[in-house]
C-alpha cells in the first residue's frame, strides 16, 4: 500500500463541507475556509473526511495552522 505525505494528499482533495482546499497539519487535515475551520483527523495514515468526525477549530488555532502552512509553502 502506498503511503502519502499529508501535504501531497491535501493538494488532491477538498473539504467535504465547504469544497475548499485542505491544509496539512501534523496529524490532521484542516479546511482552509475561514468560516468552516473543520479539522479532520488522520488515523493510521488514513484521513477521515467525514463531517461528523471533524472538529471545528477556534479562529486563533485555525489562523495559526493555516498561515504557518502558507508561509512554509512559499
Amino acid at each position: 500500500m502506498a503511503v502519502f505525505d499529508l501535504a501531497d494528499l491535501a493538494d488532491l482533495i477538498l473539504c467535504p463541507r465547504s469544497q475548499t482546499p485542505l491544509v496539512a497539519g501534523e496529524d490532521r487535515l484542516v479546511c482552509a475556509d475561514a468560516e468552516c475551520r473543520l479539522s479532520f483527523p488522520v488515523r493510521d495514515d488514513i484521513p477521515i473526511l467525514l463531517v461528523d468526525e471533524a472538529t471545528q477549530l477556534d479562529e486563533s488555532d485555525w489562523r495559526e495552522l493555516v498561515f504557518e502552512n502558507r508561509e512554509t509553502d512559499q
